[in-house]
């Protein structure tokens, strides 16, 4: 099959089940940690509710966690649907889940490797469909970081996006200033950097253990970035 059409393939499945943005990365020779030893990789957006998002500015709320295991589902929904149809085009294919929290695992766990998943905001960020922020929040420059990631592994022959490799948050520290633990390092992120020097993971989960009552999601990240907000403008 061709690549178009197997680009026709991955729209027409994606678009169905309510994705907003899509991407394929060209995977290392080295497999990057957690992940299947696949040449592709198919970077899945999902956009959260801007009038769920937006409140948590103010304060984590349990409106957030529920709309954020809302997004998870469809995106594993998706991300199985799609790996059904590449399969059955006659590609491999294996969908991993999106991880369940923002800093996900131990708190020893400084990085994605320790933690023992695989960092969705790699394939975003290798496909092209944007950068991560100075909280370690992967940020779309369409969505900002209203939106949560999945990723589908495949030998499919699809073209690659040109991989983002620097941040685009220039001079903005919203997301640093507002972070109620102080877990941002306010460093611009580059491709390769570990999660812990643009953020204090331990403050971060801390933070998110003081609100068992909002899924222990805080969230106040998130919901302040200049990217996200323009999404309540229009």
């Amino acid at each position: 099959m061709t690549a178009a059409r197997l680009v026709n393939v991955v729209t027409a499945c994606l678009d169905e089940a309510g994705v907003t943005q899509w991407g394929v990365a060209a995977c290392p020779d080295e497999p990057w940690p957690h992940a299947p030893t696949l040449p592709r990789a198919i970077s899945v957006g999902v956009a959260l509710a801007p009038e769920v998002i937006g409140p948590v500015e103010s304060g984590p709320t349990p409106a957030y966690f529920a709309e954020y295991r809302r997004v998870n589902e469809t995106l594993w929904q998706a991300s199985q649907e799609l790996a059904e149809a590449l399969r059955a085009h006659g590609a491999a294919a294996i969908p991993l889940r999106p991880t369940i929290g923002p800093t996900v695992g131990d708190k020893d766990a400084v990085d994605m490797t320790a933690a023992g998943v695989f960092a969705h905001k790699t394939a975003a960020t290798q496909a092209g469909l944007g950068w991560i922020g100075k909280t370690a929040l992967f940020v779309s420059p369409h969505l900002g970081p209203w939106l949560r990631l999945a990723t589908v592994f495949t030998d499919a022959d699809l073209p690659p996006g040109e991989p983002v490799t620097q941040g685009g948050c220039a001079k903005c520290r919203r997301c640093v200033d507002a972070c109620p633990a102080g877990a941002g390092r306010d460093t611009q992120w580059r491709a390769g950097m570990p999660r812990h020097e643009l953020l204090d993971v331990v403050a971060c989960m801390n933070e998110n253990d003081r609100h068992p009552d909002a899924g222990g999601l805080c969230g106040v990240c998130v919901a302040v970035c200049p990217f996200g907000r323009r999404l309540l403008r229009s």
